[in-house]
């Protein structure tokens, strides 16, 4: 049901989880654990979906979720619930609360703080990544107080670049998001159109921001390619359902 983070799962303050789509009660094109209400799956099977991932992440956890748009503001929040706002990051220092991020595709991101003073969940599809989400999320963090080199941070399971086939107007942005031509996150592909990998775009932003390489961690396998574990937005042609990523200071 859950993928998890070797270094996050080192830091004792600290509960996160990555889903997948195994686990869960629904059923056809949503058959699993899908765990968002707005894709046309049935209330019941969300609701019991959504109580499994939670139980799974830990007693006395509450999700805290946005209205996800593919943009760069964070949301800091003190409570769970849905937030009503339109935000791409969600930031707590509350203990129980869990910021949580909705993915089919899009690489979701976790960081902590290492003394489980603060935590945040990202949601970072191209866009979002070329506008920086990541820095942002980051930047959040250093405001609550926080040193870039005391930050941990895992990636969760996302398209790869073997099948993130993309038009040249997603590499340019890419390429000014990082100001280096040539960027070592894209290849040709057999068909000659650009190739775009997501994780390195994500990872080499959170290194820009200030954290070791050496704390930042790829979780997961390819959304597309692995159609029994993840459900894939791009693979299903938008007819499918959604993994949560939470992250939650332990009470």
């Amino acid at each position: 049901m859950l993928e998890q983070s070797a270094l996050l799962s080192r830091l004792p303050r600290v509960r996160h989880g990555f889903s997948t789509r195994r686990g869960g009660v629904s059923s056809g094109v949503f058959a699993g654990l899908n765990l968002a209400l707005n894709v046309g799956d049935g209330t019941e099977q969300v609701a019991e979906n959504r109580r499994r991932f939670t139980e799974a992440l830990g007693p006395g956890i509450e999700l805290a979720e946005v209205e996800q748009v593919h943009g760069a503001r964070v949301w800091i929040v003190q409570d769970g619930g849905p937030a009503g706002v339109e935000a791409d990051a969600i930031v707590t220092q509350s203990p129980g609360v869990a910021p949580a991020v909705r993915t089919a595709d899009c690489a979701a991101v976790l960081i902590a703080v290492k003394d489980g003073s603060a935590v945040a969940a990202v949601h970072a599809g191209w866009r979002g990544a070329t506008l920086d989400i990541p820095g942002a999320a980051v930047g959040s963090l250093l405001a609550a107080g926080a040193r870039a080199t005391e930050l941990v941070a895992a990636i969760g399971p996302t398209i790869s670049l073997e099948a993130f086939e993309v038009g040249d107007e997603v590499i340019d942005a890419a390429e000014r998001a990082l100001g280096a031509p040539g960027l070592i996150v894209k290849q040709r592909g057999p068909n000659g159109r650009w190739h775009l990998d997501l994780r390195a775009l994500v990872r080499s932003l959170l290194e820009r921001a200030g954290l070791p390489p050496s704390q930042i961690e790829a979780v997961g396998g390819c959304t597309v390619r692995d159609s029994e574990r993840y459900f894939s937005h791009r693979r299903d042609l938008g007819r499918t359902g959604r993994h949560l990523s939470a992250i939650a200071i332990r009470d």
